[in-house]
């Protein structure tokens, strides 16, 4: 290989299933039921999901198709065996019409690397940072590619973190498919890491000129004054409320300085998380406005898991204090919009007569959802519980999912952090399944029944 020829493409043990899917030229289901039919681990058959779909992420406006792949497999673990590879056949199909939609079956969406660009290994973690500093793109796909090839995941892992919550542009989506790329990584394996680190490389060296980093560097700025005891304060279910005042209205500056000031006085990070999370579903249950409140809800998901997987301790605590900066650039999103619901999420007023079953809520959803909300409410007040609905919800979102990948990316984030949330909150926080997302009265997913009778088969 010489200077300015293209880099050979990552050699993968699952590259015959990936390339089952990127040239089938008529139905995904049809290499995906000859895998099955042959015993193929559903694991690789995820990872071949996952790296279409980062080979089809070019820019961030069509991510969705990739971001969905995670979302579904964690839908799957909490399905009974009948119905737990249901969310894969939704997973490949989606990766599928994103396929179709390129200028060619066999066209590869990411560019090839130029070997000018490809540093030495030991070069490789510096030209990486440098090349994210000065949103080179190209510059960036090639060293991460290095580094990775020297030291593996625990080389990437660390710069990735930290660059992917750098700017809030396009409500948080970069944030958020870092997340999803290195959570699906994890579980399926790294054997096809380079094409899903590319894609993430350029998704965060993207929309430059749109973007501001303002938060990030005043953030970055205050990591110092932080104790390092800040991760081992206390829960505290009574702090929310007042939390609630600040982020429904405060600044970038006000609310960090709130978090700073709560976690230096001994407060533990779960209870601001809870916060953060109240703020972001109620936000789209009184607007009922369809995309802020659920990415507000999906950045801050992603988020909380970028902290738990980075290595470094400053990105660790940088992940808590850029969901705070970022609350009021999502609200700003519905400044000129006047909300049809008065009450916060915490307040929200009951619906009247007797209190509804749990059915009769998932029911209401293909209606009035404000009065959804509230029926919610009645079911909780009579004594029904969050587990309840997490138990029954995700058959609920496999069996009516539309085209809509956020039936599977919202609500999955939605039933995340309503589980890691202090246990006095969860019901305000599942009121969010009143948001963007099917009713047990909307149609059955349009290829439900196909992938039912291939199951069959394979089943039986």
């Amino acid at each position: 290989m010489g200077p300015g020829e293209p880099v050979d493409a990552p050699v993968c043990d699952i590259d015959a299933i990936v390339d089952s899917l990127l040239t089938e030229p008529a139905d995904a289901f049809v290499p995906l039921r000859q895998w099955l039919m042959a015993g193929t681990s559903t694991d690789l058959l995820w990872a071949a999901a996952l790296t279409v779909g980062a080979r089809t992420v070019v820019t961030e406006v069509d991510m969705h198709s990739a971001l969905v792949v995670e979302s579904a497999s964690l839908m799957a673990r909490r399905l009974g065996p009948d119905d737990a590879l249901m969310p894969l056949f939704y997973a490949w199909h989606v990766q599928h019409q994103a396929v179709l939609a390129l200028p060619g079956l066999e066209a590869p969406p990411l560019p090839e690397l130029d070997s000018r660009l490809v540093p030495p290994a030991e070069m490789a973690g510096q030209a990486l940072l440098g090349a994210f500093e000065s949103w080179d793109a190209a510059a960036a796909e090639a060293a991460v590619v290095a580094l990775y090839a020297a030291g593996g995941r625990d080389a990437v892992i660390g710069p990735m973190t930290r660059f992917a919550m750098r700017n809030h542009v396009w409500v948080g989506h970069t944030a958020i498919w870092t997340a999803h790329a290195l959570r699906g990584l994890d579980t399926f394996g790294w054997d096809c890491a380079p094409w899903v680190l590319r894609s993430l490389a350029r998704a965060i060296n993207s929309n430059k000129d749109t973007s501001s980093t303002l938060a990030f560097e005043a953030n970055l700025s205050r990591l110092d004054s932080m104790p390092s005891s800040w991760r081992d304060g206390a829960d505290d279910a009574s702090a929310v409320p007042g939390l609630l005042e600040i982020f429904r209205v405060g600044d970038a500056e006000s609310c960090v300085d709130a978090v700073i000031a709560k976690l230096s006085g001994g407060l533990g990070p779960r209870t601001i998380w809870t916060a953060l999370a109240i703020t972001a579903v109620e936000m789209s249950v009184r607007w009922q406005e369809a995309s802020w409140g659920v990415h507000e809800l999906d950045t801050l998901n992603a988020l909380r898991h970028l902290q738990q997987v980075t290595p470094d301790p400053e990105t660790e605590l940088l992940a808590l204090l850029q969901a705070a900066a970022w609350r009021p650039e999502f609200r700003a999103l519905v400044k000129d919009a006047a909300p049809p619901v008065d009450e916060g999420l915490d307040t929200l007023t009951p619906s009247g007569g007797p209190p509804p079953g749990l059915a009769a809520v998932f029911e209401a959803l293909a209606g009035d959802r404000v009065e959804a909300a509230r029926m919610l409410v009645s079911f909780f007040d009579a004594g029904g519980t969050p587990e309840e609905v997490i138990g029954m919800w995700p058959t609920v979102v496999v069996t009516h999912a539309s085209a809509d990948a956020h039936h599977y990316k919202f609500h999955m984030a939605l039933i995340e952090e309503t589980e890691a949330a202090l246990p006095e909150w969860r019901k305000t926080l599942m009121l969010g399944i009143t948001l963007r997302g099917p009713s047990s009265l909307d149609p059955v997913w349009a290829r439900h029944d196909d992938a039912r009778a291939i199951l069959t088969e394979v089943q039986g």
